[in-house]
């Protein structure tokens, strides 16, 4: 369609005044901050967010600088593809993500400036080109000054930010020197943009961006410290989140320290007067710490440390005290399992054929097998043993046991044992033992038993031993019996 110049030039007018680079810029950081509000939403989809970097993120920017802004010119566009490009770096290294995001900084650039220039009728395109062929007479601002303000206003909001954000590195510094635990609470950030007191609000996740890590702390993560063994309870709570939460879970640097007595020990004791404070964060996490430990065995001394903070929490009337107290309760210790062992060896009667038979490899090799659900109601029974431990037993434990066995459940080869056990103290009773083990169809017990009375001279009853042991099958026996029909006499007997 052909146009007069003049609606040409009406329309290249409208455009100049309406075309505000200025106002675009402030389109542009209002759809930056929505943007990153929706990439932190979705930051857990790594594909979704790689997409939405390289080209939702910056097209809603572009979007609203180009409602907002009205803009036409590639020149005027040039200061919001800049801010746009160094919001893209700045939500990429808060939000941590991988090399990926910043590979597509140059795609983003191209869409923001792209999808913020104002769609042109065609009347609006003719007049632009009409303009370039004939310039109409009307006052337009030179390119550069397109340019310039809107990048002097760039600048000048980068440093704001900037100055902003030094101030801030000081102010945390200075607000722990001066014990404004307020303000420490707002200024230290533990991300770019978190403080201590969202973290405590939300517990999101988040990264030591303030305090160093475990190895090598920073000023003010020495300054907290300082404060905190000086007996401020503020900043021991401070303290704890920074070890227990920061330098456990955040910083990359810090994983080799976690898991060892040093730092294990610095997190607990800062935890545990965190939650005497009244910090219920601290508390629920000791409490789960317990309760994830109740299918092990502790130390002892763990055990006692727990059960005296439980009471401890209980004097000071602290909430959700009763179930830490359950929890520590319920912790397994070395020495829950040696009593339940000496009990055992105390109340021998009461015992299975099953536990007896433990008991008896422990008196005998020194190790007490345990099952972990008989000291634990609510863990489910389990057909193999859940561990082990060392034990010392003397020469009448292992009798009382034996006799246990051989006595109640018949046990040949208790009896057998026992023989020899109670040979020299009391050759009857062990003589007695010796023949009930034979009874039972023990090879070695009819084997022994024959032989001891043929050479005490009681040869019928010891051919009959001879004969049952060699018919169970013993070689032994057998050639004994051999030896018996050839020379009618036992080499043993001599």
């Amino acid at each position: 369609m052909q146009y007069q110049r003049a609606e040409l030039e009406q329309a290249y007018i409208k455009l100049v005044k309406e075309e505000r680079p200025i106002l675009a810029l402030l389109g542009a950081i209002i759809g930056f901050v929505l943007a990153a509000v929706l990439m932190r939403y979705i930051e857990t989809h790594a594909i979704i967010s790689r997409g939405m970097a390289w080209i939702v993120f910056p097209a809603i920017i572009g979007l609203f600088a180009r409602y907002v802004g009205r803009l036409y010119s590639s020149s005027a566009r040039i200061p919001t593809t800049i801010i746009a490009s160094l919001g893209y770096l700045a939500l990429g290294m808060w939000l941590n993500v991988n090399a990926s995001w910043f590979i597509g900084l140059p795609v983003a650039a191209i869409i923001v400036h792209l999808t913020s220039k104002k769609a042109l009728t065609e009347l609006e395109e003719q007049a632009i080109s009409e303009h370039d062929l004939q310039p109409f007479q009307v006052t337009t601002a030179p390119r550069w000054q397109k340019m310039g303000l809107p990048l002097l206003f760039a600048v000048m909001l980068c440093g704001g930010c900037y100055f902003y954000q030094v101030h801030a590195d000081k102010a945390c510094l200075a607000n722990i020197e001066a014990d404004d635990y307020e303000s420490v609470l707002t200024s230290c950030q533990l991300s770019p943009f978190d403080s201590i007191l969202h973290w405590d609000n939300t517990q999101e996740a988040i990264s030591a961006y303030k305090f160093g890590n475990y190895d090598a702390p920073s000023a003010e993560a020495l300054a907290i410290k300082s404060k905190a063994e000086s007996g401020s309870p503020q900043f021991q709570q401070i303290w704890w989140i920074v070890v227990d939460t920061i330098y456990r879970d955040a910083d990359s640097l810090s994983k080799e320290y976690v898991g060892s007595a040093e730092f294990e020990h610095e997190a607990t004791k800062w935890r545990q007067q965190a939650a005497l404070y009244g910090n219920t964060s601290a508390l629920k996490q000791e409490l789960t710490r317990y309760q994830a430990l109740s299918d092990k065995v502790v130390e002892t001394r763990f055990k006692r440390q727990a059960l005296s903070f439980a009471e401890q929490l209980k004097a000071a009337d602290m909430p959700e005290s009763d179930k830490l107290d359950i929890a520590a309760n319920k912790l397994i210790s070395n020495d829950d399992i040696n009593a339940q062992y000496q009990q055992r060896l105390n109340d021998l009667d009461a015992l299975n054929l099953d536990d007896l038979s433990n008991l008896l490899f422990a008196v005998e090799e020194g190790s007490y097998n345990y099952y972990i659900s008989d000291f634990n109601a609510d863990l489910p029974a389990s057909s193999y043993y859940s561990g082990s431990i060392n034990v010392t037993a003397t020469e009448p434990q292992q009798i009382a046991v034996l006799q246990q066995l051989a006595t109640k459940f018949e046990d040949a080869d208790a009896a057998y044992k026992l023989f020899f056990k109670l040979a020299k103290a009391d050759a009857t009773r062990a003589l007695e033992y010796l023949r009930q083990a034979a009874k039972h169809n023990h090879v070695k017990g009819a084997e022994t038993l024959g032989t001891l009375m043929f050479c005490q001279h009681n040869e019928i009853e010891g051919r009959h031993w001879l004969d049952k042991a060699a018919k169970l099958g013993s070689e032994t026996a057998q050639a004994q019996l051999q030896q018996l029909r050839t020379t009618g006499k036992l080499t043993q007997c001599r």
